[in-house]
């Protein structure tokens, strides 16, 4: 089998090496000793249009191979990892959840701008407690107009800092009530009733690194999506 790059690959790999070192890799020290996550990084990822190598191009991402991922990926964490980390999770791991349990008017609507590196995306799932789903503690209530989330969230990558949050919840009776049922809600995360507070870290230090607060967030009941299958590692298989 012949593992060798594409030419369209090995042009990809050139090119976006040398953009990297050119743009994001002198700041990367200054941003590791200040512990403060450099801007500019993700205005030039925006320009470079890197957050939509990850999404089919009918949710108007590039649609990259694997292998030209991983190359982008990479690269970019030899440049200066922190941003790595923040734009990946970003547009990766949170809006994959999106395009993969998402209705078209969640992709619309949550996906589209972070797709576009117009809005900065967090995945939450872990509590206090771990990410133990027997524990966890942040719910989701019904209400006439759709849903209130309270709860707090631990260790989440983009906190703070991030627009656009998708939150694992329980969803508890109108008691409160934990009923082991589980859904991912979008929620805007410059909201009053949500406090988001930074954990200082050892490595990738301006990698924004956090816990969030939900204090009675109404969420409309169009973006909560329902999970029907609650087995969080299996969840994650598919993002």
């Amino acid at each position: 089998m012949d593992f060798s790059l594409t030419p369209e690959q090995k042009q990809f790999q050139e090119t976006f090496s040398n953009f990297c070192q050119e743009r994001i890799a002198p700041g990367s020290r200054e941003a590791d000793q200040t512990g403060i996550f450099p801007q500019q990084n993700w205005e030039y990822l925006k320009q470079k249009e890197y957050f939509a190598l990850f999404h089919e191009r009918e949710l108007g991402g590039k649609g990259a191979d694997g292998v030209t991922l991983a190359i982008a990926i990479e690269t970019l964490a030899k440049a200066c990892a922190s941003t790595a980390w923040v734009a990946t999770i970003s547009t990766l791991l949170s809006g994959k959840i999106i395009a993969n349990f998402g209705t078209p008017a969640h992709q619309e609507k949550w996906l589209r701008p972070v797709i576009k590196g117009e809005k900065i995306a967090c995945f939450s799932v872990v509590e206090l407690r771990g990410s133990d789903q027997l524990n966890m503690q942040t719910h989701l209530v019904k209400t006439k107009n759709g849903y209130l989330l309270n709860g707090k969230k631990n260790k989440t990558t983009n906190i703070p800092g991030a627009d656009v949050g998708i939150i694992y919840a329980n969803i508890a009776d109108e008691k409160g009530n934990l009923k082991n049922e589980f859904a991912y809600a979008l929620v805007e995360l410059k909201n009053q009733n949500i406090k988001q507070e930074r954990i200082e870290t050892h490595g990738l230090r301006a990698m924004p690194w956090g816990r969030i607060t939900f204090e009675n967030v109404a969420v409309p009941e169009s973006d909560v999506i329902i999970l029907k299958n609650t087995n969080l590692s299996e969840l994650l298989k598919t993002v």
